[in-house]
This record gives C-alpha cells, sequence and structure tokens, in this order.
C-alpha cells in the first residue's frame, strides 16, 4: 500500500506514549534526571505537532515550543521539566514563534534554584492553555511582549518566588488564572507589573494563596497590580482564598482602573511581616498621571490574627475615584479596621462591618461620598471608636449602627464641611422635645442631647401660645455639649409659656 513516514528526525524509537501523542523518548530522551535532554525535547519540539512525556524528570534549558500545539504528560507530579543546573539561559520552555493555541497539560516544571529561572517563559504568546500543571522554584508563568487569550487552569505553583508575573514593558491582554494554588511563594503569588505597558482584561477566579512572601520589601501579596500610563483595565478578582500572606492579600498600586474584588476570605494578612503597611486590601496611587479609578470591592471577609494593621487602606498622594465597597466584614485589625485618607472622591462605603478592631473601626475621609449602612461595634473584643472623623467635604453619614465601642461612638480629629451626619445609631445628631417658660421666670433650659455641640442655625424654638403677658423677643443661648437656654424679655404671667425644640446638625 506504500510507505508513510510517522515522523521525522533522528533518535532512537521507544514506543512509549499514548495513542494521540509521540513520545519525548522517540528522539532519544532519556528521561533520568541526570542527562541532559535538552537537544532531544528540541528535535522533537521541531518534528511533531502533539508531543507526549511519558514520565520521569527530564533536564533540559532553553527548549522552544516553535512548532508544536500540545505538550502533554501523564501528570504533573509524574512528568516533570527540570531546569539544566547552572543554566546560562535561564528558562526551560518558552514560546518564541510558536504557534497559536498552544496546550500544555499534566506537566511538572522545576527551574531548580537556577538564577533567575524560568518554568515557563510565554513570549508573544496567543491563545495559549496551560492547564493541570505544576510550578516549582524561582518564576513560574512568565508574560512578555503581547500576549493574548492565555488561560492557566487548574494548577500548582508551590515555592517559587513569583507564581504568574509579567515583564514591566509586556502588553498582555485577555488573561485568565482559575481554579489554582499558590503557596510558598517567597515573593508574591501573582504579579502583574507593567509600569511601561499595559494589562487588559485579567480574571483571577477560585485560587488560593498561602504562606506568600518572606518579609521582603514590595512583596508578599497574594495578588499584586501596577500598572502606568496606559493602565492595568479591567481586572477581576473573584472566589479567591487568602491565608498569611505577609504584607497584603490583594495590592492594587498606580495605574488601575475597572478593578473588582468579589466573594474573598481573607485571614492572617501580615503572619511574619514588619514592612510599612500591612493590609488585607491595599489601594493606593502615588504617581501624578497614573490614577486609580472604578475599584469595587465586596462582599468578602476580612480577619487579622497578629499582625494585620488595617483590614483595608485605601489612601495615597493621587486621587482615588470611584471606590465601592458594600457587604464586607472586617475584624481584628491592630490599628483601624478600614482606613480611607482624603485623596477619596466619588465613592460610596456601604454596609462595611467593622468588629473588634483595636482602634476606630472606620477612618472617615474624602471628598463627595457617602458612608451608609455600617456596623461598627465591639463583639468579643475591643475597639476605641466606631468611626473617626478626619478631612472630608461633601460628605453623608448616615444611617450606620456604632453601638457599644470602648471609648466613644465618633472620634473627631478634624471637622467635617459642608456634609450630613444624621440618624446613625449611638451618635444623636437629631432630636426634638418640649419646653416650658415657667410664671416668675424669663427662660428654660433645654438638656438635647445630641452627641456633639449644635450651633444656633441648627436649633428651632416654636412657641405653642401666646401667654397672659407678652413675652417679648426670645432668643437662644448658653449653648454648650449637653444644653441650651430659650429666653424670652418678659414673665409670661400665670399660664406659662409653652414651647417645642428641634436640633438638627447637618
Amino acid at each position: 500500500a506504500g510507505h508513510y513516514q510517522i515522523f521525522s528526525g533522528s533518535g532512537s524509537f521507544a514506543g512509549f506514549a499514548n495513542n494521540n501523542h509521540a513520545s519525548l523518548k522517540w528522539w532519544g530522551a532519556t528521561i533520568d534526571g541526570s542527562t541532559d535532554d535538552t537537544t532531544a525535547v528540541n528535535a522533537a519540539i521541531a518534528s511533531a505537532d502533539s508531543i507526549f512525556h511519558p514520565g520521569g524528570i527530564c533536564i533540559v534549558e532553553n527548549s522552544t515550543l516553535a512548532g508544536t500545539s500540545s505538550l502533554t504528560g501523564a501528570g504533573k507530579k509524574v512528568s516533570i521539566f527540570k531546569l539544566k543546573a547552572g543554566a546560562s539561559s535561564a528558562q526551560i520552555l518558552n514560546t518564541v514563534s510558536a504557534k497559536d493555541g498552544i496546550e500544555i497539560k499534566g506537566i511538572g516544571f522545576d527551574a531548580n534554584s537556577v538564577t533567575n529561572g524560568i518554568c515557563l517563559n510565554l513570549i508573544a504568546a496567543t491563545s495559549v492553555l496551560v492547564s493541570d500543571c505544576r510550578f516549582t522554584s524561582k518564576y513560574g508563568v512568565y508574560l512578555l511582549g503581547a500576549c493574548d487569550d492565555i488561560k492557566i487552569s487548574s494548577c500548582t505553583f508551590d515555592a517559587n518566588s513569583y507564581g504568574v508575573i509579567t515583564e514591566p514593558s509586556s502588553t498582555s491582554q485577555n488573561v485568565t488564572i482559575s481554579d489554582s494554588v499558590f503557596k510558598n511563594c517567597t515573593a508574591d503569588g501573582i504579579e502583574i507589573n507593567c509600569p511601561t505597558g499595559s494589562a487588559l482584561l485579567w480574571a483571577i477566579d477560585t485560587c488560593n494563596f498561602y504562606d506568600i512572601g518572606s518579609n521582603g520589601a514590595n512583596s508578599g501579596f497574594g495578588i499584586g497590580a501596577s500598572g502606568g500610563t496606559s493602565y492595568i483595565d479591567g481586572l477581576a478578582i473573584d472566589n479567591c482564598n487568602f491565608y498569611r500572606c505577609d504584607q497584603q492579600a490583594i495590592h492594587i498600586e498606580d495605574g488601575c482602573r475597572g478593578v473588582t474584588i468579589s466573594n474573598f476570605n481573607i485571614i492572617d494578612t501580615g503572619h511574619g511581616g514588619t514592612q510599612t503597611i500591612i493590609a488585607g486590601i491595599y489601594i493606593a496611587a502615588t504617581v501624578a498621571n497614573r490614577a486609580i479609578s472604578d475599584v469595587t470591592i465586596g462582599p468578602g471577609t476580612i480577619r487579622g490574627v497578629d499582625d494585620m494593621d488595617y483590614g483595608i487602606y485605601a489612601a495615597g498622594s493621587v486621587a482615588l475615584n470611584g471606590l465601592g465597597i458594600d457587604n464586607v466584614t472586617i475584624r481584628s485589625a491592630l490599628l483601624y479596621g478600614a482606613w480611607f485618607g482624603s485623596v477619596l472622591e466619588a465613592f460610596t462605603i456601604n454596609v462595611l462591618k467593622c468588629y473588634d478592631n483595636t482602634g476606630p473601626g472606620i477612618r472617615v475621609a474624602g471628598d463627595k461620598g457617602s458612608y451608609t449602612g455600617c456596623i461598627c461595634t465591639v463583639i468579643d473584643g475591643a475597639q476605641t471608636y466606631g468611626m473617626e472623623f478626619n478631612t472630608g467635604t461633601d460628605l453623608v453619614i448616615t444611617g450606620n449602627v456604632l453601638t457599644d465601642n470602648d471609648t466613644a461612638p465618633i472620634l473627631i480629629t478634624s471637622a467635617l464641611t459642608t456634609s450630613i451626619v444624621r440618624n446613625n445609631r449611638g451618635y444623636v445628631t437629631e432630636n426634638s422635645g418640649t419646653g416650658t417658660i415657667n410664671s416668675g421666670s424669663t427662660s428654660a433650659t433645654i438638656t438635647h442631647g445630641l452627641s456633639a455641640s449644635p450651633l444656633r442655625q441648627n436649633l428651632n424654638v416654636t412657641f405653642a401660645e401666646n401667654p397672659d403677658n407678652t413675652p417679648g423677643l426670645p432668643w437662644v443661648d448658653t449653648i454648650t455639649s449637653t444644653q441650651f437656654n430659650v429666653n424670652v424679655e418678659n414673665d409670661p404671667g400665670a399660664s406659662h409659656l409653652d414651647f417645642a425644640w428641634q436640633a438638627i446638625i447637618l
């Protein structure tokens, strides 16, 4: 029936593969954990479209997935590529000139502690699916250049410095990381760092991060994001758990916009860390042309154990526009449950629950925003104040529960201007009642019951009758933190002078 070529290239034949892929051993790979198999692996890649790693440790250096569309193994703990010790080109596999649509599945990658070692270097790659793989040591997956449609699923990143990281000038888009575990990473779990590049439409879903960081400066993040003037735009973090990240579970820095963080559970941030700001979630920009905007947080929970200073820290030196927080619980922070800086603009803080934080529950600040429906109280620990009022303008602070804090419901360190503070349980800024100027007197003292001292313009007095004697002109004076006096010129006579009063501090 004629002759047919099964494969091209040279090497010995070892008939050990599954039915759909060519085995690395067909090109002479020993896969014995000591022999350098780079030549055989490169020959296989150059010749076969689909390659199978049958199991064992394959020592390689800088193999390029140029002609292969599928690389699979017998399991991520069985079929392992290990970077050659002392490798001069510190990467196991890269995708230079690779085909679109590469699939890598069931493979273990070990960078072997080689300096700047990279397990999988995605260079200008398009439509790559990485699933059921394990990455250990140094850099796990490195994104370089214009990467598009990258999917990483059901992978384990164990004892890397960075599990997934972008090169600073990279321009990645449509990246999804799901159902994966990041553990014992000495720097960050995922680091989207592109100050001279960009990142568009990243989704991180259903991942676990634990024991992240080694107490280094600017690291120890479960997920870190820092963009440039072209921005990180459209970052979605959903259904992720964070345990013992030694600086911040989620770090949102310069040049990020359109960030959503939802359905999260953060526990024991700061475990063993001593860096400046230890927080569950950190949001702050310091570069003028890289402002952060439109960050949405919630629902989720943040719980400190020993070292967490802040549950949420949202500040910086550049305007932070459009922050929205809804249905988040923060417990057991050392300094503040949530710290909001004066750079906040056009924001909403809704149903933020802060319990048992050593200092105040919420530091109130910002411009043109609202704090509504929050609950700041003591359950079974200690918390000095429900809220601390700091610099703020045009704020609405209503409908919050601020009872049972150790010192007071609210600490006022700076007066809020043109703001509304009303209907907060535990902090009374609106009250009303009745009083009488009796016969033989020209004044009555009213205990107003407000949590702050009213001004004259905050008080309204309505007289209920025309007494026997003409009372003359009325006025209010002697206003204190607890009382005020209602006065008339003349004794009202035997009929007395009844009145109603109302006090509203806006």
